[in-house]
């Protein structure tokens, strides 16, 4: 069975393989309608001061510190894994000596990434279990 699909190349060239086909239906966003409109702007408003001192509350303790650390942590742990893992895209016959000392000092500061990674994430939890 043949079909001719249409839409964007993922990447050029030919590909072998199975093709999954999104069903594309329409999306459906329900409409609503309110007789109070000024009630509804301030419930909403409300709900902003709500949530704003939520957040200012929790940038402003030891525990959500602690998270902000973690999840920065985090992120930075995963990048200097990927710098260290990651591969030079040169054939070992074409590379060139600064090519090489480059890209081998591109993977010590993927070291330090996720050195101070593990170092935010230990702080982050320092300050969770401190409880203040």
């Amino acid at each position: 069975m043949s079909a001719e699909l249409k839409g964007f190349p993922a990447a050029p060239g030919l590909a072998r393989g199975p093709s999954l086909c999104w069903d594309q239906h329409p999306l459906k966003i329900p409409r609503f309608t309110t007789s109070d409109s000024k009630a509804e702007i301030k419930r909403l408003e409300g709900v902003r001061q709500q949530a704003g001192e939520f957040l200012t509350g929790l940038v402003g303790s030891n525990r959500g510190r602690g998270t902000l650390l973690i999840a920065f942590g985090f992120f930075t742990l995963l990048f200097g894994l990927i710098r260290m893992i990651a591969g030079s895209a040169y054939i070992k016959d074409e590379r060139q000596t600064l090519v090489d000392v480059r890209f081998r000092l591109l993977r010590m500061r993927g070291l330090v990434n996720f050195l101070v990674g593990v170092l935010l994430i230990a702080v982050g939890v320092l300050l969770i279990v401190m409880r203040g």
